[in-house]
């Protein structure tokens, strides 16, 4: 029997190098440039046998296959599936595109750190630098593990050439392994093709190469609605720092501006404890659900029945700092989310650090999609909103549309409505 509890120590074979005729093969060496959550057998848990899985590798291959070519066979979803399923493989057929993986360094563990560069024991602390991409984990610690390297052997039909090309440089270039992927954790550099290695390019050549890529693999053709895609004309952006020395410090910065793009407050410098009422409109239209109550903070933002943040991902959690001096109470923890079966939004904007010639760099990505139906809104699901408490009971359904007033009183839009384009126009 094989003891499962301890990594068995066992040196494989090298791969013969045949190559079957009509068939590519391409082999690539992979850093990961942030701490890697997960990525084995169990979702979440660092395996110490299958650390990285090339089927896991594969499902992240066939998203940003969707993204890059999911309307290179038709408008409809169905006729991409099949197009899906031809390449990447299905519950009926396999894939046919050979994915082999070796870990050639296992890493070592991640030790988080508060703001003070004090060691603590859990990332998902609410006092850890990492915080607030890692707030899943606030009650359930995990282990992230940093410094893992792996080599990757594809084989495909020369068929499907265009196809695996365009999902592996979209995944290199905005993707991961793990979890948490969209906020950074588990990004990838790709550092050796075939036995050459790949320098990093300066920030106008990476800036250029993503145009070339997106006009070489895109086609010029609508995508099915409601498939997440790039674009020929992406939403993108890179922080002006370019020089950090390692990937986290450069995942920090631009996380840090989102964080405060997203939680804007009026100035706190005078007493941080007390930084005021957000900026944003949802604190106060959950209050609004409670008409016969009265607050600790009255309600007075000027746009009233809107929920703007819920296009960067749902569910949109609304907690309320706790109070016991008597001056009225506000709700409880209350949730904002998708009507109906599809109540979760996976976030549409990437957050990543990318190595450059000089340094590493921040940048972020927004992901496009049409609307399912003529009546939803852009990045929400089908059939909108709804606010909803703690006994799952719906109170109310917000609108994320803006007007060009409403954008006006919402500090951080200084105007612009649409809140996924104002952050990346603002990163610095």
């Amino acid at each position: 029997m094989i003891n499962r509890k301890k990594a068995l120590d066992i040196t494989f074979p090298e791969t013969l190098a045949v190559k079957k005729p009509d068939w590519a093969k391409t082999t690539r060496t992979y850093r990961v440039i942030t701490p890697l959550w997960g990525g084995g057998v169990e979702a979440n848990i660092n395996d110490p046998i299958t650390l990285i899985r090339g089927s896991s590798i594969r499902g992240h291959l066939r998203f940003w296959w969707r993204a890059m070519r999911g309307n290179s066979n038709g408008r409809t979803v169905a006729e991409m599936r099949e197009k899906e399923n031809s390449i990447w493989g299905s519950t009926k057929k396999p894939s046919q595109v050979k994915i082999a993986v070796n870990v050639t360094n296992k890493g070592t563990t991640f030790q988080p750190i508060n703001a003070h560069g004090e060691p603590i024991h859990n990332v998902g602390a609410m006092n850890s630098m990492d915080s607030y991409v890692t707030f899943p984990l606030r009650t359930h610690p995990a282990i992230f593990l940093e410094n893992v390297q792996f080599e990757m052997e594809l084989e495909y039909p020369d068929s499907l050439t265009e196809e695996v090309e365009a999902a592996l440089w979209a995944w290199q270039a905005f993707g991961g392994v793990g979890a948490r992927t969209r906020r950074g954790m588990g990004a990838i550099e790709c550092i050796q093709v075939d036995g050459s290695p790949q320098q990093p390019k300066s920030g106008v050549e990476f800036q250029r190469s993503i145009s070339e890529n997106l006009q070489k693999w895109i086609e010029d053709s609508d995508y099915p609605a409601g498939v997440p895609h790039l674009s020929k004309q992406l939403h993108h952006k890179l922080t002006s720092r370019q020089n950090d020395i390692t990937g986290l410090q450069a995942l920090r910065n631009i996380v840090g501006q989102y964080k405060n793009f997203r939680q804007s407050r009026p100035d706190s410098r005078r007493d941080p404890r007390h930084p005021g009422p957000s900026h944003w409109p949802e604190p106060d239209l959950i209050k609004a659900c409670f008409p016969s109550r009265i607050f600790r903070h009255p309600i007075l933002h000027r746009v009233h029945g809107k929920a703007p943040r819920a296009v960067f991902g749902l569910p949109l959690i609304i907690h309320f700092k706790e109070y016991n001096d008597g001056r009225g109470e506000d709700p409880e923890e209350t949730t904002i989310q998708g009507v109906g079966e599809i109540d979760r939004l996976a976030s549409p904007l990437i957050i990543r650090p990318v190595h450059l010639a000089q340094g590493y760099a921040g940048m972020a990505v927004l992901l496009e999609w049409d609307t399912m139906n003529d009546m939803d809104e852009p990045y929400s699901p089908p059939g909108g909103l709804a606010v909803v408490d703690k006994n799952d009971n719906v109170l109310y359904n917000p609108s994320t549309m803006l007007t060009p007033a409403d954008a006006g009183y919402i500090v951080p839009l200084a105007g612009n409505t649409n809140p996924l384009i104002k952050f990346i126009n603002s990163i610095i």
